[in-house]
């Protein structure tokens, strides 16, 4: 059956010479040989092509050429054919000017909500100190206007600083200034620098408005450097696939709660929201941190012998062996009620460089980053208040001066002194030698004596 339809077919071209099109695509190495052929579609024609291939006279194949030039150029200029339907949303012709000439565009301005965001933050919390507003280099260059708005209206008295590609502070005093509280605003495209730029900040509080994505800020507040800040408000705005750009976007208030386990992790806290002008609702943007301890965190101590407040001992077994080091004094007691009362534990560790002093060699611990905390009955010097944080003073030490008792002058020692008395002596006779020869003169003066012929 098959054979017969197939026969059909056959005999139908042979009876009306129809054309077979066959398509055909010459590779790449034969269009760039200068290959032109002319591409035309013929159906039935009756002049024969110049390459055929059939076993039938009768029968024509025509080949379709794909991939090749038009060479039909007459000389003529003709206009390009244009589809005259659009697709796509045009604009208007405002839209296109305010976009192209008054650089307005129909996406949601947000800088005033951020700008009154931050004056409402100053103005309830940071009214005790003077706020310090640090910004980088991207902020800079990208959202200088930012900056500018921000400082233009501020409530009160700021100062700012900058921040180079280094991550460095330019103006390195404003971290040490004269006054001990200070706050600060910080404007960081990568919220990670933070703690490299600021240190430890106990009691200071940090407000950092963050170009990073939720992610990367979720990120930061559970890691261990934001631990170096526990008065810390990260802001960041809320970014959604798919939200309408002309609207308001709100910005989410994040905060860390710190040591939620015995490794010392923190956990990041959305606090509130700002939107319209207003929060979402009424908490406290600064909350009181480790109001339940430290969750059996170990804190390393660095200690050395100074009585009564540290003695340290060797015990060690009646038969005399596993000799160990024993802590004792009234400020290893002081330490193991707060471990006690704070949930913490303790490890003890003698400082490296034993030969600075009980004092500065545990100062130095303290400060390079070996110990947490330090006790070893340390004076309070301001240079210590600068450098690390202390605790209020639990003792007080007097110093006095002492010299031998003076006794009672004799009369005649009291009006002479404080000159010896060879030293009168030469007065006396200086008085005697020049004031008699001035006294029976008229004209006061021993010149004419001298003189006198």
């Amino acid at each position: 059956m098959a054979v017969s339809w197939f026969c059909a077919v056959i005999l139908f071209y042979y009876v009306f010479g129809e054309e077979v099109l066959i398509e055909y695509y010459p590779s790449q190495s034969h269009i760039d040989a200068g290959s032109k052929v002319q591409r035309k579609r013929e159906i039935k024609t009756n002049d024969l092509p110049n390459d055929v291939y059939t076993n039938d006279t009768s029968q024509q194949i025509k080949w379709r050429h794909f991939n090749q030039e038009e060479n039909d150029d007459d000389g003529e200029i003709h206009k390009r054919a244009l589809d005259p339907v659009f697709h796509g949303h045009p604009k208007t012709r405002e839209e296109l000017w305010n976009m192209h000439f008054l650089n307005e565009t129909a996406v949601f301005d947000q800088t005033p909500s951020l700008v009154n965001l931050l004056h409402n933050i100053s103005l309830t919390y940071l009214k005790d100190c003077v706020p310090v507003i640090l910004y980088d280099s991207q902020v800079k260059s990208k959202e200088s206007y930012l900056v500018q708005k921000v400082l233009k209206d501020f409530p009160m008295s700021v100062i700012h600083g900058y921040i180079n590609e280094s991550n460095e502070l330019v103006q390195p005093k404003l971290l040490h200034a004269s006054t001990d509280c200070q706050h600060y605003i910080l404007f960081l495209s990568d919220i990670k620098v933070s703690a490299k730029i600021l240190g430890k900040q106990p009691e200071n509080k940090i407000i950092i408005v963050a170009r990073s994505s939720q992610w990367a800020l979720k990120e930061f507040l559970a890691s261990v450097n934001s631990r170096m800040f526990v008065n810390l408000l990260v802001i960041g705005q809320s970014f959604k696939e798919g939200d309408d750009e002309t609207l308001e976007s709100p910005y989410i208030l994040y905060t860390h709660k710190l040591y939620t386990d015995g490794l010392g992790a923190s956990q990041p806290v959305v606090l509130n929201s700002w939107t319209h002008g207003k929060f979402s609702r009424n908490v406290d943007l600064f909350p009181l941190k480790m109001t339940e301890g430290y969750a059996g965190h170990r804190f390393v101590v660095a200690a050395a012998n100074q009585p009564p407040f540290v003695f340290r001992r060797i015990k060690s077994d009646l038969d005399g062996g596993n000799p160990r080091v024993v802590w004792e004094g009234v400020e290893i007691r002081i330490l193991k009620l707060l471990a006690e009362r704070n949930n913490f534990s303790i490890e003890i560790i003698e400082p490296r460089e034993l030969n600075l002093g009980p004092g500065d060699s545990v100062a130095k611990e303290v400060m390079l980053g070996r110990a947490d905390i330090g006790i070893a009955g340390m004076y309070l010097t301001s240079d210590r208040v600068r450098d690390m944080d202390v605790s209020m003073a639990h003792s007080h030490d007097c110093a006095i001066f002492i010299t031998l008792m003076s006794t009672a002058l004799p009369r005649y020692r009291a009006i002479l002194g404080p000159f010896h008395w060879h030293v009168w002596l030469a007065l006396t006779f200086t008085y005697l030698f020049g004031m008699f020869p001035l006294a029976f003169s008229d004209k006061h003066t021993l010149r004419h004596l001298l003189h006198n012929s």
